[in-house]
């Protein structure tokens, strides 16, 4: 079930495999609007989270494919459910959690990394085909630049100075 959270009325999806769902399999597109992880201050190239059309949640929504989850954070400061003291939440807590919360980091840790990577891959694949693409009009810049300097070597007058 993907989960759509909505935020001051936009509707988000964070999971990168229910962006993959969304995409493959219910042809919906989205627009991607957060930064990458890496390179945080360029607009370029787009990540997480996704952020669907009115039409694509309410479609999502009625064929059963996704849940709609509210959480911002003045509604969960509203909410009953969310009345947990901080003491009692610490309470639960417990060895088993942390192991589960670590490995849970670990694991985004290496998603990160995969990502990084991934990106870095497709960032050389694009340099590689805008070069192969501009690759006449290097060769031919390289070629007039070569004549021009040969063309200038050749037509230089020796000059001979003599010393008195």
């Amino acid at each position: 079930m993907i989960l759509i959270s909505l935020l001051e009325g936009k509707a988000l999806v964070w999971n990168a495999e229910d962006v993959k769902e969304i995409r493959e399999k219910h042809g919906l597109v989205g627009n991607l609007v957060g930064a990458l992880v890496r390179k945080p201050r360029q607009n370029l190239r787009l990540g997480l989270p996704l952020e669907l059309l009115p039409e694509e949640t309410r479609l999502l929504v009625e064929i059963g494919a996704a849940t709609l989850v509210r959480n911002c954070s003045s509604q969960k400061a509203n909410s009953k459910e969310d009345d947990l003291s901080v003491d009692k939440i610490s309470s639960l807590s417990s060895v088993e959690d942390e192991d589960n919360v670590q490995s849970e980091v670990d694991a985004y840790k290496q998603y990160l990394q995969d990502s990084y990577t991934e990106q870095r891959n497709l960032a050389l694949q694009e340099k590689r085909r805008i070069l192969e693409s501009l690759s006449d009009r290097i060769v031919e810049g390289r070629t007039k630049r070569k004549r021009k300097n040969d063309n200038e070597e050749g037509d230089e007058i020796p000059v001979v100075k003599h010393c008195l």
